[in-house]
């Protein structure tokens, strides 16, 4: 199919969706929501939990280049807001993500029309949305409690630099310029002083994640490694969680890389997870574990491959 009748089932697509919205509805708390870091794994269980019947991926409606609602109120794209804050056009626009609203080229590239029309359980997946949770899970009761999938910072920060989307020049850390950017503020002489892009993305991992160590009666704590050495298991513990039986037809699944790796998996789980541990040599992984210890990470270390604890969830 060429380039020009592509646009044109796409755009047939979208107006078709756009019309459909009308007269479909989805309760706000039926959603399900992955929360995680970019490259941090959210692609790959998103897919998982994609095999549960009348599911679809929404995806990323973060991204403030598409969606309209956060871009009108100025919303970062790693935007914090405290748990017990009163923002009221963030309820608006959270409103509307929640029933699916955008449907545009961005969020709609993992579904069809058929797709949507049969949704039943609607699969949200937010890569820049960890420092939200608190708040969200104080407006709405969710009938799924969201995930949290945390991942070894130096293995997120590896993979963000391999994938190409963070090749800019480093030229020392930014403020970000948005509201409730208090802990930056806090942090700023700290965060001034890094010298490399590996530090200053360790760090922006360390603000979003910091306050998300230990586990919370209102989502579910997951780990990407466990998730990938044990993922039958997990997936099956999220499901159980969630009163949903496991699909017959994830077990054939489970390992399936997903659509947005990079390079390609290693022949073991364990080689892949030791992927950061030979990209980083031993000065730098000494930088970023000054990082982890200003920001009073515990869970995780230069010298472990592992979460040094593993929380059950309460």
């Amino acid at each position: 199919m060429n380039r020009i009748a592509k646009r044109i089932k796409l755009e047939i697509k979208l107006l078709l969706l756009n019309i459909i919205k009308h007269f479909k509805s989805f309760p706000r708390e039926n959603s399900i929501l992955i929360f995680s870091d970019p490259r941090g794994g959210s692609t790959w269980l998103a897919e998982l939990l994609n095999h549960i019947p009348n599911s679809i991926i929404y995806w990323e409606p973060l991204a403030p280049n598409h969606n309209k609602y956060i871009r009108k109120i100025n919303f970062g794209w790693r935007q914090h807001i405290p748990e017990n804050a009163n923002w009221q056009k963030a309820n608006n626009a959270f409103d509307k993500i929640l029933q699916l609203n955008p449907l545009n080229e961005w969020t709609t590239k993992r579904f069809n029309v058929s797709n949507y029309v049969d949704c039943k359980i609607p699969i949200i997946k937010f890569c820049r949305g960890n420092h939200l949770i608190h708040w969200l899970c104080n407006q709405y009761q969710f009938k799924y409690k969201p995930i949290v999938l945390l991942r070894h910072p130096f293995a997120v920060v590896a993979s963000q630099l391999k994938q190409g989307g963070w090749d800019y020049t480093f030229d020392g850390f930014t403020i970000p310029n948005m509201s409730h950017n208090d802990t930056y503020l806090k942090n700023k002489e700290f965060l001034e002083s890094l010298q490399s892009k590996e530090e200053s993305l360790v760090a922006i991992w360390c603000i979003t994640n910091r306050e998300l160590q230990l586990p919370n009666s209102k989502w579910i704590l997951c780990f990407y490694e466990d998730l990938l050495l044990n993922t039958s298991e997990a997936i099956e513990d999220i499901l159980k969680e969630w009163k949903i039986e496991m699909p017959k037809n994830l077990y054939g699944n489970l390992h399936k890389a997903s659509f947005t790796t990079v390079d390609l998996a290693e022949d073991s789980s364990q080689k892949q997870l030791a992927k950061w541990h030979h990209y980083f040599n031993d000065e730098m992984q000494l930088k970023l574990q000054r990082v982890l210890n200003h920001f009073e990470i515990n869970i995780y270390s230069k010298d472990s491959l592992y979460p040094i604890n593993r929380y059950k969830n309460v």
